[in-house]
Formats: structure tokens, sequence, C-alpha cells
């Protein structure tokens, strides 16, 4: 499934292969870098929903950047506002993607994706999306990689913005998105704000679930 075979795919699946079999890398759908390669899937039982999962079909190809997949799940049925095992929502996964892309977002956004959904830490998509580089992410990845994904992450950005996404939103440790930008370095993400009317660091903080 990773490496798009769909012959391959369909062999296995017709000799017995379970389409929904777990792994650690997550179920095949969630693997699946084609639409040929969902459809087989999906056509042989593999279910569109796992909520609660790492790896749930329609938040990997979110985080992935596959449009055509996510496209096709959702086309299916997928449940757009669903969490993962981290809480988060597919948006969530498309902001903080190394493949962001507002195309993907807006997919998500016009099939009903809540675009103030909050993460167990209360943060919003928005709050992924104009975050600097934490962790291991910061030392691993090279400064001109990082440079070209938080643009990506703006372009996401510019889709929350321009369809409700609360500017002054705090997370649970009273972080706007504002306030998070600031806090992690992102001065793209900081400039982005300022221009759209964001005037605080921080704000009440949030104490309830999404």
């Amino acid at each position: 499934v990773m490496v798009d075979q769909p012959a391959m795919v369909k062999l296995l699946l017709d000799r017995g292969a379970a389409a929904g079999a777990e792994s650690y890398e997550g179920r095949p759908l969630s693997n699946a870098r084609s639409v040929p390669v969902a459809r087989l899937l999906l056509e042989h039982g593999a279910p569109v929903n796992t909520p609660g999962e790492q790896r749930a079909p329609l938040h990997a190809a979110a985080y992935d950047g596959r449009f055509e997949v996510l496209k096709e799940l959702l086309a299916r049925g997928a449940n757009v506002n669903a969490t993962n095992s981290w809480g988060a929502t597919s948006l969530h996964e498309a902001a903080r993607s190394e493949a962001a892309r507002a195309e993907l977002a807006l997919a998500l956004i016009n099939a009903g994706a809540n675009v103030n959904a909050r993460d167990p830490g209360g943060s919003t998509p928005l709050h992924v999306a104009v975050g600097g580089f934490t962790g291991c992410m910061d030392g691993m990845i090279p400064f001109w990689v990082k440079h070209s994904i938080a643009r990506s992450r703006i372009q996401v950005a510019e889709a929350l913005v321009a369809h409700g996404a609360d500017l002054d939103a705090a997370d649970s440790a009273g972080r706007t998105p504002l306030g998070r930008a600031v806090e992690e370095g992102n001065r793209g993400g900081r400039a982005f704000l300022l221009k759209h009317g964001a005037h605080a660091t921080t704000n009440r903080p949030y104490a309830g679930r999404h």
C-alpha cells in the first residue's frame, strides 16, 4: 500500500488479505497513496472511520498531504470532525503537516470541519498552523525546509481565518494563536496574525472540550 501498487494490493486482497488489518503503522487505508488503492481497500471492507486511532485514515491523509485520497475518503463518509488518539481532528493534522496545503484544509472545511475545534491542550487548528518548530522537529529539519513549511502553513491559516477561525482563542495555558507564534519564534505567523487583527498573546485559558 505504501509504495502504491494497485495490482499487488488487489492480488493480496483476492488471496484473502484483510483490508482492515491493524499494524503499528496504521491500517492499510491509512497508508493508501492513491485513489485506486484506497478504493480497492474500501471495496474489500476497510473501515473509512476508525476514531481514536493514532493514524486514522482521514487524519493520515490530511497530515501526509494526500489530497486526492482525502477527497475520496470524504466522499465515502469519513467523519471530518472525528479525533485521533491524540485528540486532534483532521484539520489539526492538516495545519501541522509538513506537506501543508490550503486546498486540503479547504476540502475539510467545505466538508464541515470545525475551524475552532480544540485538541486536549485547547489548541485550535489556527494555533497549530502559526506555531513554530519545537522538540525533535526543530533540530532535525534544515532551516530552509522549515521556512518553506511555515509559508505553506500560513496559507492554511489564511483558509482558517477566512472561514471564521477565532484569532484570539486561548489554549489551556492561556496562549492565543499570536502568543504561540511569538513564544515559538514564528515571525511569519506573528506578522500574519497582526495583519488580520489579532491583538493579544494571552487570554483566559480554555477549560472545556472541543
